[in-house]
């Protein structure tokens, strides 16, 4: 006989253990009831552990929006104070191409003639040489921008 003419001869029939020790059985712990349950109760302690000590290390949202709003206050008084340092950088950027020196084609026309130090300065030594005197402006302007 073969193995499908057997199996169609067995068909009729329903087999039930008569010695309940002989039958195959999975873990004593996988069968009672009772272990299952104080597996469950175990994890979800263990669980609730976990939960508290991960809440308790992250901060709480206020603290995070506290911490965030110190953050963005600090950022914009830096912001402020570089602008206020660019527009003195310019300033003085824009001070020096002005007295960099007199200009390079003079002619002896009046409408062509070197004025840059026709201004009165308090507490500049005035000066016939040009550069010695765009050199004291100069030192005098930086001192009051540093000052800033």
């Amino acid at each position: 006989m073969t193995f499908s003419t057997q199996k169609n001869a067995l068909d009729g029939y329903l087999f039930v253990a008569a010695n309940l020790a002989m039958t195959p059985k999975y873990g004593p712990e996988e069968l009672n009831v009772a272990t299952v349950v104080d597996r469950q109760v175990s994890m979800e302690s263990t669980i609730n552990k976990l939960a508290s000590t991960v809440s308790s290390l992250l901060p709480d949202a206020a603290e995070v929006e506290k911490r965030l709003s110190v953050l963005n206050v600090s950022i914009s008084d830096q912001l402020d104070k570089l602008n206020a340092l660019s527009d003195q950088l310019t300033a003085t950027a824009t001070l020096m191409q002005d007295l960099s020196g007199p200009p390079q084609n003079k002619t002896s026309s009046d409408s062509d003639r070197d004025r840059s130090m026709n201004v009165v300065l308090f507490g500049i030594a005035e000066n016939r040489d040009a550069s010695v005197w765009r050199q004291g402006v100069l030192d005098a302007f930086i001192t009051f921008l540093v000052g800033l």
